[in-house]
């Protein structure tokens, strides 16, 4: 095996090792969502989601507080493109929503 291999290899194991332990809640039916991310994440995200569901960008919340601009808040991801994911069945969407997004988080924690 050459060098290059060894390290796509290892560099492949050390990222997906870690995705299948995260993912197993999902094998056992259960959801990634819970805590901290089940009251501040989880409404939000479904919030986005109706909107891409009715065909609109999620730009305004008028259910927290007394409104809040969704768009300009970083936490939902309005433009992300990956939101796509979540329009798939709840709970599953929102799960791979997240589950993509860690390979991403880790690469970034590589620098």
């Amino acid at each position: 095996m050459t060098n290059l291999a060894r390290r796509l290899t290892l560099g492949a194991v050390l990222l997906l090792g870690p995705l299948l332990v995260l993912a197993a809640p999902l094998w056992l039916g259960q959801t990634l969502f819970a805590g901290d991310l089940l009251t501040y994440s989880y409404p939000l995200k479904i919030y986005v989601r109706q909107r891409l569901l009715e065909g609109d960008l999620a730009l305004w919340n008028p259910q927290l507080g007394l409104g809040r601009p969704v768009l300009a808040m970083i936490q939902p991801g309005v433009l992300d493109p990956l939101n796509l994911l979540t329009l798939l069945p709840l709970p599953l969407g929102l799960d791979l929503f997240s589950l993509v997004h860690l390979p991403i988080v880790a690469l970034g924690l590589r620098q």
